[in-house]
Formats: structure tokens, C-alpha cells, sequence
């Protein structure tokens, strides 16, 4: 059906979620600070990694919610 869920790929998984809430946080934080560049940095990385966790979110469980 589904295939072997390892457990790589659920850490995997999790150390992406909370690498993109810590730069949501790192984002929120330079902004209220106003440094500008910083924001810019962490809000893309926050991006990057949110677009990252949604990859791995569909690899690993999305199979049965699109089919």
C-alpha cells in the first residue's frame, strides 16, 4: 500500500518543521527589532524550509490523501 515509513525520514521530517518554526520565530524577532536584512534572511529560509516540510509532509503521508 503505502510502503515502509523509516524512521530517517520522519526525523527527517521533524527537523524540518522545527527548523521552520525556529526561523518564523528568528523572522517575528528581527522584525519587531527592525533589522531589515536579517528579517529578509530568516523570512526566506522560513520559506525555503516550510516548502521543504511540505515536500517531505506528501512523500511520507500524502499518498493516501491525494489517491
Amino acid at each position: 500500500m503505502l510502503g515502509d515509513v523509516g524512521i530517517a525520514e520522519i526525523r527527517m521530517f521533524l527537523i524540518l518543521t522545527w527548523t521552520s518554526v525556529a526561523a518564523a520565530i528568528a523572522a517575528a524577532v528581527f522584525y519587531k527589532m527592525h533589522f531589515r536584512k536579517a528579517f529578509a534572511i530568516a523570512a526566506y529560509s522560513g520559506v525555503i524550509t516550510f516548502a521543504l516540510t511540505t515536500w517531505a509532509y506528501f512523500s511520507i503521508w500524502g499518498y493516501g490523501i491525494i489517491h
